[in-house]
């Protein structure tokens, strides 16, 4: 391949990519990793170009802001209500069952108390 159908591969793929490239052929010109490829072509990506709009991304972080704010709400009504549930189930059995006992017999004894008298 001559200089002038590299220089058009090279063109063709700098367009079609849209990144810059490196032509290897007989050791000139090239990158010094490319120095043993000799006639033929081999074409490394150099730098990649890509300036993202910066509204997209203030779009897309507004968009992931509010679809992971719902399901955080959601995940925490979920463990909410769980929670509730599990709390007031302990509460009742090591908190008000006691205190229940303690004031029945507390009744019980003021009732006796109350006989007593009579």
């Amino acid at each position: 391949m001559g200089r002038a159908g590299r220089a058009a591969l090279v063109a063709a793929l700098e367009q079609a990519a849209g990144v810059p490239a490196v032509v290897a052929g007989r050791g000139r010109a090239c990158a010094p990793s490319l120095r043993r490829a000799r006639h033929r072509v081999a074409v490394r990506p150099v730098a990649l170009r890509l300036r993202p709009d910066p509204l997209a991304g203030v779009l897309l972080a507004v968009l992931a802001r509010l679809v992971n704010g719902a399901g955080v709400r959601r995940r925490a009504r979920r463990a909410g209500g769980a929670l509730r549930a599990r709390i007031e189930r302990v509460a009742d059995e090591d908190v008000l069952a006691p205190v229940r006992a303690e004031l029945d017999v507390r009744e019980r004894l003021c009732a006796a108390v109350a006989a007593a008298r009579h």
